[in-house]
């Protein structure tokens, strides 16, 4: 989501992104409306501009709030997990590099007064737990991105106490979906694959020092699957022979198209999940 105007637009096509949106929220109202809920994998927006919740009073004219007014004509509720793009805090056109917040405290507060929305949370959902994690909050808010100087978080990572989290919620009784912006590692047969793949593996992905990787392999069985974003193409793989993890993609900015949504079913009691691209049907 980026508005028209910002210091961004020479680098993004901001019209096109909102088109495409609006035009998502319209397929979803005429195809989808029946569905429980959306999961929206992060990158709300493009660039938050400000830090300051104070600056957003409920109009239209900040991305987020563009974003919260835009999903709002979704007849079912939503939920988000945020990504590295929504605690950016500026553009600097000279360098082409987002500049990022130093203080994700404010800007969760930002997204709290705008949708509600804690930094992570979960839910159960008919006998299935929906765990939405937040991948920007540990070490990688301070690593700058391969090649880049200033913009950070292209890596993912965790603080102790969302990890604590998670484990007691893994701990729980019922199956469990995780919703997060970065992918987990796993890196490709290297004669299979491409540059861009290889690259987006080692530099695009959860730190493969996370503790989170091992309280994923010690509660595999109760993780039926992993929804993620961040690259913004399609793509499937499996984690620790076990989890399958879903790469979601982009509406906007990238590798775009208007109807890039997945339709998921969950069998709480077979413990199945099935993925379907309604955009795949129609070629």
């Amino acid at each position: 989501m980026r508005l028209p105007g910002n210091p961004d637009g020479e680098y993004y096509d901001s019209r096109k992104n909102l088109s495409n949106l609006a035009h998502t929220i319209t397929l979803i109202n005429e195809n989808h409306s029946k569905t429980d809920f959306l999961a929206v994998t992060g990158d709300l927006v493009g660039c938050l501009f400000s830090e300051d919740p104070n600056d957003y009073q409920g109009h239209d004219d900040t991305p987020a709030e563009r974003f919260k007014n835009l999903f709002d004509h979704l007849p079912l509720p939503y939920h988000v997990a945020l990504g590295n793009h929504d605690y950016h805090i500026g553009f600097d056109p000279m360098t082409g590099e987002h500049i990022p917040s130093l203080n994700p405290e404010a800007v969760e507060a930002v997204w709290k007064k705008v949708l509600g929305t804690a930094p992570y949370h979960a839910f159960i959902h008919k006998g299935v737990q929906m765990i939405f994690l937040n991948s920007n909050r540990g070490q990688s808010m301070f690593i700058p991105c391969n090649g880049l100087e200033t913009e950070t978080r292209c890596l993912g990572s965790f603080d102790p106490e969302q990890m604590d989290w998670l484990e007691t919620r893994l701990n729980r009784p019922e199956p469990s979906i995780i919703f997060c912006h970065h992918p987990p590692r796993h890196d490709p047969d290297s004669t299979d694959a491409s540059f861009w793949t290889a690259l987006f593996y080692k530099s695009m992905t959860i730190d493969s020092g996370e503790r989170f990787y091992e309280i994923a392999a010690s509660h595999q069985n109760k993780i039926l699957a992993m929804f993620v974003g961040h690259w913004h193409v399609w793509q499937e793989y499996t984690l620790f022979d076990s989890i399958k993890v879903y790469l979601t993609g982009s509406i906007g900015d990238f590798w775009d198209e208007e109807d890039n949504i997945a339709v998921v079913k969950i069998d709480p009691v077979l413990k199945t999940v099935d993925v379907s691209r309604p955009a795949d049907s129609e070629k």
